[in-house]
């Protein structure tokens, strides 16, 4: 998942839990005023301090999960790689690969 839709998959989640009036995505990159509302049982407070903006590279605190799962797999590939080249080696050199040649075609690449 990109940081566009990231962001945008929050601020949808985030606008749709908020009894706030303003459903629309802040466009500058300024800090927004507090913002305070109530309803018969709660009081919220929302304020928007930093925020990233579409496009933009996530902060390493934000990405570092998906840092380290990508890392992850792809060492598990490449364990996985050398281990099977290892083993084909392994099978080579103890005689338990055959080889099966088409001798048709090489005497036909001999004429």
């Amino acid at each position: 998942m990109s940081i566009s839709t990231t962001a945008g998959w929050i601020w949808t989640r985030c606008s749709k839990r908020c009894p706030f009036k303003s459903r629309t995505k802040p466009n500058s990159s300024a800090p927004t005023a507090p913002s305070k509302t109530t309803d018969s049982t709660y009081c919220y407070f929302l304020n928007i301090s930093r925020y990233v903006t579409a496009g933009s590279i996530a902060p390493y605190d934000y990405a570092r999960p998906e840092i380290e799962e990508t890392m992850i797999n792809q060492r598990k590939v490449d364990f996985l790689r050398n281990f099977e080249e290892e083993l084909y080696r392994d099978a080579v050199r103890k005689g338990d690969v055959t080889f099966f040649y088409d001798t048709k075609q090489d005497n036909n690449k001999k004429k």
